[in-house]
């Protein structure tokens, strides 16, 4: 019988699961890419979440993105169409002109977003309005509610992840 060797201990301690996200860690993976072209435009590392204050905000859920779990944030847009995003702090991005209408962060303009690569759309930058960088409408929700820079909100459709592959040579019975 063969036995389960993905959380046998390891000699220090270590377990195998801990050595797959060590590995992804070191060779790079955890890379989001552009589901159109496959080009990397955010790391899971910059995931960073703000928090939901527009009448806009429909609702949040939580999702794995490689290695850890996010919030990630259901956003209707004026016309009714709900996009599902996660947002990083930064992000292989293009984006054109800001607005400050409609936006789903208050304090903030919004610019459609595009794959730094192949320019296909795949969320919106968000930026503070001036005298809004160091503000948050809603501290108390875990979160800042952006980076000084600004966020990018990228919608979960075109997106894909490289997932880290544990590849074992554990004891053979």
């Amino acid at each position: 019988r063969a036995a389960d060797t993905s959380r046998r201990p390891m000699a220090g301690g270590a377990h195998f699961v801990t050595l797959a996200l060590l590995a992804a860690h070191v060779f790079g993976l955890g890379e989001i890419q552009c589901k159109r072209c496959g080009a990397t435009i955010a790391s899971e590392h910059n995931y960073h979440y703000v928090p939901l204050v527009s009448e806009f905000g429909r609702y949040e859920f939580h999702r794995r993105l490689i290695s850890r779990n996010v919030t990630a944030q259901g956003l209707k847009n004026p016309q009714g169409k709900t996009f599902e995003v996660v947002t990083f702090t930064r992000s292989e991005i293009v984006h054109g002109p800001a607005f400050s209408d409609h936006t789903w962060y208050p304090g903030h303009s919004w610019a459609l977003a595009g794959c730094g690569h192949c320019h296909a759309f795949v969320g919106w930058h968000f930026e503070p309005l001036p005298g809004m960088a160091e503000s948050c409408p809603d501290s108390s929700a875990g979160g800042s509610c952006s980076s000084p820079s600004g966020a990018d909100a990228l919608i979960l459709d075109t997106l894909q992840c490289e997932q880290p592959v544990l590849i074992s040579h554990g004891p053979q019975y």
